[in-house]
């Protein structure tokens, strides 16, 4: 099994396209994310959609955006829309907690973590 993150970038559009992706995807939704993570005072959020595996192929996708969305005191217009659209369909967000993608050299290593973590977590397939 491979799973990788795709990013759609971190722009308010962006958002519209994860949202697309979500309406349109809901038969293969295993689990939906809110990353949070901190830098410079600021808090962001990053959402990521994983879905099931291809056959053939094995292949997981997890669509993100990544810190697409500053928090202001926990709260943000684009975090109420898409919270809206999760619970239109009836799904759950999983929040976590985790390192700002500054933290890494570079977006791979960052992806990398989050793959560890979601593999720990028992939130997608381990590696075969």
């Amino acid at each position: 099994m491979i799973q990788k993150f795709i990013e759609l970038g971190s722009g308010f559009t962006d958002l519209y396209e994860w949202i697309e992706i979500l309406n349109r995807n809901q038969d293969r939704i295993v689990h939906i994310f809110a990353f949070t993570s901190h830098h410079n005072n600021r808090q962001y959020l990053s959402y990521a959609i994983a879905l099931t595996p291809t056959q053939p192929g094995d292949f997981q996708p997890i669509y993100i955006c990544r810190e697409g969305i500053t928090l202001k005191d926990g709260q943000s217009k684009r975090k109420d829309l898409i919270t809206f659209e999760v619970e239109k369909l009836g799904k759950t967000i999983i929040p976590i907690d985790v390192k700002h993608s500054s933290f890494f050299e570079t977006s791979d290593l960052f992806y990398n973590y989050l793959i560890a973590l979601l593999r720990l977590n028992h939130l997608i397939p381990p590696l075969q």
